[in-house]
């Protein structure tokens, strides 16, 4: 789970990229949206995956935030990381 706080007036549109390109919600990925119940301007963001199998090699997921006033982002980096296997025994 990848969470993106971000805070704006009005209020920002949010996009999740994977690789430059947008992330769409299907059985596997999830994106969900609220806004903070102690400050009305500021909000969250997660994007759900899978807990194995969404990475293969680099993922660069990025959290973009865009309102009349510009854009935000936000980019995290996830590597695979594989299991060794013994050769010897």
């Amino acid at each position: 789970m990848l969470t993106c706080l971000f805070e704006g007036v009005p209020q920002p549109t949010v996009e999740w990229l994977l690789n430059d390109k947008p992330v769409q919600d299907d059985h596997h990925i999830h994106t969900d949206q609220a806004v903070s119940e102690d400050e009305p301007d500021r909000y969250r963001s997660v994007l759900t995956l899978p807990k194995e199998g969404v990475v293969k090699g680099v993922a660069r997921y990025e959290c973009l935030c865009r309102n009349q006033f510009g854009p935000s982002r936000s980019i995290i980096t996830l590597t695979e990381q594989r299991k060794l296997r013994r050769w010897f025994t």
